[in-house]
């Protein structure tokens, strides 16, 4: 069999060992509750001696302890997993760095799900629907330090930024507590009692809505609150 070609390895959770590996001395470790999905993508990297190793569980539970015991180069990762969520898993495994890459591999298109995976420290998000040799390249491009994402991911988290993009720039201009003022004002709170609640007098209330229309560039409290509004909406819908 032939030996498969070199690919260099940068280890995201210590760049200094990144390393030129073949592909075929790697191991790969499959995290997914769906015994199908399980053995297509387990026999997929095994043939042709595509992964040295290939692991398979069922639930996060079960791959702890090995996952703890020894170092996998890529884990895939459900994030709908009986017991144990798949987001845990990521966070636990991303802590123990015990695996140089880490990623989602699920059917969810969900903006909020792709957001929380990579903060719990994926350091990527593929697509079930994907077809496996998409897959296994995107696997090697991350390995060479690249992100790891599928199209439909990318666009949507192109679009979460752009629908956040131009208010929430503009509120990022208020301080801490200029936002405060805006943020009980749009709950429909008059600048008296805006005063009670924050602990302040009515003329440093004042003092603070001339700052928030100047910085916002806006003629009225009314426009200013639209804005924090559609800020707001746009964080909740993504």
């Amino acid at each position: 069999m032939p030996k498969a070609p070199e690919i260099f390895l940068y280890r995201m959770d210590n760049p200094q060992k990144s390393s030129l590996l073949h592909l075929s001395d790697l191991s790969i470790a499959i995290v997914d509750d769906d015994p199908m999905i399980c053995e297509m993508v387990s026999s997929f990297f095994t043939e042709k001696g595509r992964f040295a190793h290939v692991l398979t569980f069922q639930d996060a539970k079960s791959a702890f302890g090995p996952l703890a015991r020894r170092h996998v180069d890529v884990a895939l990762i459900d994030l709908y997993l009986q017991g144990d969520s798949g987001l845990h898993c990521i966070r636990r495994l991303a802590k123990s760095r015990n695996a140089s890459l880490i990623i989602a591999y699920t059917s969810s298109e969900e903006s909020k799900m792709i957001e929380r995976a990579l903060q719990e420290g994926a350091h990527g998000y593929l697509l079930k629907s994907e077809k496996l040799p998409f897959v296994l390249d995107r696997i090697q491009r991350a390995m060479a330090g690249e992100p790891a994402l599928s199209a439909a991911v990318t666009r949507t988290l192109i679009g979460r930024v752009q629908s956040q993009g131009p208010n929430r720039a503009r509120l990022e201009k208020l301080t801490a507590q200029e936002n405060r003022v805006l943020a009980l004002t749009a709950d429909g709170l008059a600048c008296k009692a805006v005063a009670e609640k924050l602990g302040l007098s009515i003329n440093t209330v004042y003092l603070y809505n001339k700052r928030i229309l100047k910085k916002l560039d806006v003629e009225t409290r009314l426009a200013a609150v639209q804005i924090f509004r559609e800020a707001q909406s746009a964080t909740s819908e993504g």
